[in-house]
């Protein structure tokens, strides 16, 4: 599994995530005519440190996610980005992505030592022919597959 599905999985089990955006959290691809908002998932990095006798079993992983809303619905599309981020995220105490470590469901036999962001999020706007706002966040995942 890699480090951007389990993070999808992570985010699917949190309510505050899925209350928001029912099941529409995606790895890589949102496809034009997605309902909106919506959340994208994206390994932009992922390492996994050897040792003398071949793989320590351990990954590094620097994962993007990104809350996404359109500005074609008429309602304030930014505060909808922020609202799904801020779910994702949590208020730090690993009721969202920082700072949670353990087990998520649909990942047997793979541990997420722990989840820690990368910055802070960034806010832009895509005027393409789609025209969306997006509120990007990385973070830091460190996991284990058995």
């Amino acid at each position: 599994m890699t480090a951007a599905e389990l993070v999808r999985h992570r985010l699917l089990d949190i309510v505050a995530v899925t209350a928001l955006v029912s099941t529409r959290v995606y790895t890589l691809l949102v496809r034009p005519g997605t309902t909106m908002p919506c959340v994208r998932v994206q390994t932009i990095s992922d390492t996994e440190p050897m040792h003398l006798r071949g793989s320590s079993g351990l990954h590094q992983a620097r994962v993007q996610v990104d809350a996404m809303a359109s500005v074609k619905d008429g309602g304030d599309a930014l505060a909808d980005a922020r609202d799904v981020a801020e779910a994702a995220h949590g208020p730090g105490d690993a009721t969202g992505l920082c700072g949670f470590a353990g087990t998520v469901n649909g990942s047997p036999g793979v541990e997420i030592l722990s989840v820690r962001p990368i910055g802070g999020p960034v806010e832009l706007y895509h005027g393409e022919e789609q025209e969306y706002v997006t509120v990007t966040r990385d973070y830091a995942v460190d996991y284990r597959s058995h």
